[in-house]
C-alpha cells in the first residue's frame, strides 16, 4: 500500500472518530437535558409567564400539638385574565392557555417560613424551625391554569411559633425563581368549642381525612346552625368523597348563611363559595365519560 493511500485511510479514520465523538456529545447533552431539572432561565420564564403567587394559611394547635401551615401555589396573572374575560362580551373574549411549570419536591421541602421584620442574616431566630412537609402536590411538568391550585401542607411544633399576631411569610426558591407569600399573622389557638370544631374540620380537609372533617362539620351545623362555615366545610368533605350532588347543596346553603351572617369571625367569604358552586354545576352538567 502506498504512503499516499495510507494517509488517506488514516485521515478518514480520524474524521469518523471526530463525527462519532461529536454525535456522542450531542446525545449526552440531550440525555442530560431530559434527565435533569429545567434550566433556571426556562423556569424563570415559565414562572414569569404564569405569574406564580403563594398563599399562606395557618391553623395553630395547642402548645402540646403541632400547627399546620398550608401553602397554595397559583397563577395570579391567569386568574386576573379570567376575571377580565368574564367582563367581556361574547366574541371579545380571549383564549387563556395554561402554562407548563416544573417545581421539584426539593423546592417544597426547602420552603422557609420567615418572621417578617428580621433580615435574612439575622440567624436562626429569623425563620421558624421544625417545619416538616407532610403533603406535597404533583408539580413537576404540570400545566397550571386560572382555576388550578397546588397545595402543600407542613407541620410545625406549636412550641416553635412566635406569639399570636406575629407576621410570617413563606419563601420558596426553585432554580432561579423566588416566590414569596404575603405576610399573615399567627392566629390565636382556638379556645372555644366552636373554634376547636372548626380547627378539627379544617385540618381534616387539609389532610384529606374526609370522614373526620365531615363529622366535625356536622357537629358545627348541629350546635351552630347559623354558622356558614359548618356548611362550607361539610361541602368540601363531601366533595372530597365524590358526592358532588350533596356537596353542591351544602355550598348553596353555605352561601345563604354567609350572606345572612352579620359576624365575619368564622366564615368563608362568599366569593370562594360562589366559585365552588359554579365549578360543581359545570361538572355535574358535563356529560359523563363511559
Amino acid at each position: 500500500m502506498s504512503a499516499a493511500k495510507r494517509i488517506r485511510i488514516a485521515g478518514l479514520a480520524v474524521l469518523c472518530l471526530a463525527v462519532l465523538a461529536s454525535a456522542g456529545c450531542r446525545a449526552k447533552e440531550k440525555k442530560d437535558v431530559r434527565a435533569g431539572e429545567p434550566a433556571p432561565a426556562a423556569q424563570a420564564e415559565a414562572a414569569a409567564k404564569a405569574g406564580l403567587d403563594l398563599g399562606l394559611s395557618i391553623s395553630p394547635g395547642s402548645p402540646a400539638e403541632e400547627s399546620l401551615f398550608v401553602l397554595r401555589l397559583f397563577s395570579a396573572s391567569l386568574r386576573q385574565e379570567e376575571l377580565d374575560n368574564a367582563a367581556k362580551k361574547e366574541g371579545q373574549k380571549t383564549r387563556i392557555d395554561p402554562v407548563r411549570i416544573s417545581i421539584p419536591r426539593p423546592a417544597w421541602e426547602s420552603v422557609v417560613f420567615r418572621i417578617v421584620g428580621e433580615s435574612d442574616s439575622a440567624g436562626p431566630q429569623a425563620a421558624l424551625s421544625g417545619a416538616v412537609l407532610v403533603d406535597v402536590p404533583a408539580s413537576e411538568g404540570v400545566a397550571i391554569g386560572p382555576k388550578d391550585t397546588l397545595t402543600a401542607v407542613y407541620r410545625i411544633p406549636t412550641a416553635n411559633l412566635p406569639p399570636p399576631g406575629t407576621l410570617v411569610r413563606a419563601e420558596m426558591k426553585t432554580g432561579a425563581v423566588k416566590i414569596r407569600s404575603e405576610a399573615v399573622p399567627i392566629p390565636k389557638p382556638p379556645d372555644t368549642k366552636l373554634g376547636l370544631l372548626l380547627r378539627k374540620a379544617e385540618i381534616g380537609i387539609k389532610m384529606k381525612s374526609w370522614p373526620e372533617a365531615q363529622s366535625a362539620a356536622e357537629d358545627i351545623i348541629k350546635n351552630h346552625p347559623g354558622e356558614a362555615a359548618g356548611y362550607w366545610l361539610k361541602a368540601q368533605a363531601l366533595e372530597g368523597q365524590g358526592d358532588l350532588t350533596e356537596a353542591l347543596k351544602l355550598y348553596a346553603a353555605a352561601l345563604d348563611k354567609a350572606l345572612a351572617q352579620k359576624s365575619a369571625d368564622h366564615y368563608e367569604p362568599p366569593l370562594p363559595i360562589i366559585i365552588k358552586i359554579r365549578d360543581l354545576e359545570e361538572k355535574l352538567a358535563a356529560p359523563s365519560k363511559k
